[in-house]
């Protein structure tokens, strides 16, 4: 009798672990889907989209009572479908139902972190002038909207002075909130409307006191007032920072108006149920361009299951430019995001200004390196210590090198200035600063790889040089008993050999223009009212530089406003592109875009383009192919003519691969010039 409750102890605990794991293959765990409908019907009131929103939900959950509770938002205005609070067996069921595209989960996507205008030569002229900013009425009634954390409406940048009244075809509102009302919206800032149910359907209701942030578009992070202002900021005179880069600050379309969209919190996450419902919003209000610097991270998912892809391709559709950020994941390849061929994808580069403080150490040797700090240092003679010779007991070298937190010793430390060496990622320089300062350091000077990218202002100097320079104050600290170092004051310096080159963190290519770009679209847009977006995508990237790296480089807003021929992409050929995903190539290969990309060139296979003229009447416009030694690229016909009846045109590109090379891409350029223009292709 004494062995039996161990026996029923133990059929007592494998029944409850049976039970557990029926449970666990039973979950009815909820979780935010959106259910995509493609094209809304163009003769279906927006009322009546809803409802039936609301009758297919019921259907499933039973009641209409459950649906109204499930139901986040109703997307019935560019496009058809709804996000809901929906068990992963009534997604499945969903995704069944006859007109449902695509049931997708809801995803938590990121952020993307005013002398650009001037080195795009895109300035005022007192007298008119005959740029292209004066030519396009500085971007006058261009409503631009802005995806982001919202606007700071109280700023300088978003005055309305000498500002025409509210364009009549615009539908949108100011929708009131905390610390936001319609009195902060004016002729400027046109509207203002904040999404959160994606978002607190995933995180719970926010909690505003331990999190710094407004249920309103009143902007608590900054990022979406820099890009709104960046965009359309209007003209601030004697505008500068800590006295560095004085001038007047201006966005691209100083005169365009701009519609807000808060979709991103101050916990730098943004659902795509709400980035959806923005998309809907914009498209029923009467946006002219869409400014996206937002994105999610490598792997990136297919376009039926992108929302930026799915919202930008309905917006694009209606006659909307759509501007997404490239990414912050430089400088790797394969990092590029938001590439959907209907998109104007804008990476990151430098313009021809930076910032410049001398250094002298104690032996009169003197090297440059860049700041952005102008405080009370300057020209006092501080002690300089190298970060290894004061690291803590604890710290490996590799981490005392690059001044990682807690490697520092604070009794080392204090009141010196700390030479530290960039051993880890692109924000090493930040977090350098961040321990010195916390212990007690006075000063960084921090050697890293060459780049023009300067990191943020601190409370102490940061002074950034190459590794070159750094190598050679090392040699001077460590060779001296009593080493010591002087900062000039930051002087702000500008010279086209400064610019331009892609930016450090910007992300390069392959893959599967935000706000500088998305102005150079209302300029060209408001000089050439006939301009189609297709046009303008293919017509601003002129600069060439690696493509992968770069893409169409640089814009030249002037330039891209006369381009002489166009790729003029159409909703059909996005259609085609689609359609091709996953069945065969050739739609993919015949995608009316001016860059041809061929992973695998085995023999000869030929690609065509057409383009649309849109400089003289009567043009010519002959190929001119650079090919490298293993690729055959013919061009027929070489030659095109157009005139007055012929403006469009198309030609075929054959490539024939002369050697059996593989694990590398070769670059061809093809350019067609006429009567001063210059156009580049392919690549």
């Amino acid at each position: 009798m004494a062995d039996k409750p161990p026996v029923v102890v133990v059929v007592v605990v494998v029944f409850l672990l049976l039970l557990l794991g029926l449970g666990l293959g039973l979950c009815s765990c909820a979780n935010v889907h959106i259910v995509y409908m493609g094209e809304r019907h163009p003769e279906l009131h927006p009322d009546l989209v809803r409802d039936s929103h609301h009758g297919m939900l019921a259907a499933v959950l039973g009641s209409k009572q459950a649906a109204e509770d499930a139901i986040l938002y109703s997307y019935r205005h560019g496009f058809s479908g709804f996000a809901a609070v929906l068990t992963n067996a009534q997604a499945a069921q969903l995704s069944d139902w006859p007109g449902v595209v695509r049931v997708v989960r809801n995803r938590v996507l990121d952020l993307h972190t005013t002398r650009s205008w001037d080195f795009m030569r895109v300035n005022p002229s007192p007298s008119g002038g005959s740029g292209i900013l004066s030519r396009s009425r500085f971007g006058e009634d261009s409503i631009i909207g802005v995806l982001d954390t919202g606007i700071w409406p109280e700023s300088a940048s978003f005055r309305d002075d000498g500002i025409g009244e509210v364009p009549r075809r615009w539908k949108g509102q100011c929708v009131a909130g905390e610390r936001f009302n319609a009195s902060n919206c004016n002729r400027k800032i046109i509207g203002a409307k904040w999404f959160v149910k994606g978002y607190q359907a995933e995180y719970g209701k926010m909690n505003t006191t331990d999190i710094h942030e407004y249920m309103s578009a009143r902007d608590a992070v900054g990022h979406g007032t820099h890009t709104a202002s960046t965009a359309a900021g209007a003209l601030v005179p004697d505008a500068n920072f800590r006295g560095l880069a004085s001038g007047v600050a201006r966005g691209g379309a100083p005169r365009a108006r701009l519609a807000v969209y808060k979709v991103c919190w101050a916990t730098g996450d943004c659902t795509s149920a709400d980035i959806l419902a923005a998309f809907d919003a914009a498209i029923h209000d009467g946006v002219d361009v869409l400014s996206v610097s937002l994105g999610q991270a490598p792997p990136l998912p297919a376009y039926v299951d992108d929302v930026l892809a799915i919202g930008s391709f309905h917006a694009v559709v209606r006659g909307i430019t759509v501007v997404c950020s490239a990414g912050n994941s430089g400088p790797y390849s394969e990092t590029v995001i938001n590439s959907a061929p209907w998109v104007l994808t804008v990476a990151a580069g430098t313009i021809d200004r930076t910032f410049l403080a001398k250094i002298t150490l104690g032996n009169n040797s003197t090297y440059v390196g860049q700041t952005m700090y102008s405080g009370k240092h300057a020209a006092t003679s501080m002690r300089i210590v190298y970060a290894e010779d004061v690291s803590s007991d604890n710290a490996d070298d590799t981490d005392a090198r690059s001044c990682t937190a807690g490697s520092l010793n604070a009794t080392l430390v204090k009141g010196n200035v700390v030479l530290c060496f960039q051993t880890r990622g692109q924000r090493a320089s930040q977090v350098a600063v961040e321990t010195v300062k916390k212990a007690r350091g006075v000063g960084v000077i921090f050697a890293q790889f060459l780049t023009k990218d300067i990191a943020s202002a601190f409370d102490i100097p940061l002074i950034q040089v190459d590794y070159q320079v750094g190598t050679a104050i090392l040699a001077y600290t460590t060779s001296t008993r009593n080493p010591t170092v002087q900062f000039g004051s930051a002087k702000t310096i500008l010279g086209e050999l400064i610019g331009p080159e892609v930016a450090y963190f910007s992300s390069r290519g392959p893959s599967s223009l935000t706000p500088s770009i998305l102005k150079a679209y209302t300029f060209v847009a408001n000089v050439h009212d006939e301009y189609e977006f297709e046009m303008v995508s293919e017509a601003a990237p002129y600069k060439q530089a690696n493509p992968f790296d770069y893409g169409g480089g640089h814009v030249d807003p002037n330039r891209a406003a006369h381009p002489g021929l166009v790729y003029d992409m159409r909703p059909s050929d996005y259609v085609r592109f689609l359609c091709s995903m996953g069945y065969n190539n050739s739609a993919i290969l015949n995608l009316n875009v001016p860059s041809i990309t061929i992973p695998e060139l085995r023999g000869k296979l030929s690609v065509s383009r057409t383009v649309t003229n849109v400089g003289p009447v009567a043009s010519k416009y002959r190929a001119h192919v650079e090919a490298p030694p293993g690729v055959n690229v013919t061009v027929n016909p070489s030659l095109l003519t157009f005139n007055s009846t012929v403006n469009r045109l198309t030609f075929k590109v054959t490539f024939q691969a002369k050697l059996k090379v593989q694990g590398r891409y070769e670059l061809v350029f093809i350019t067609r010039g006429i009567f001063g223009h210059t156009k580049n292709d392919e690549q």
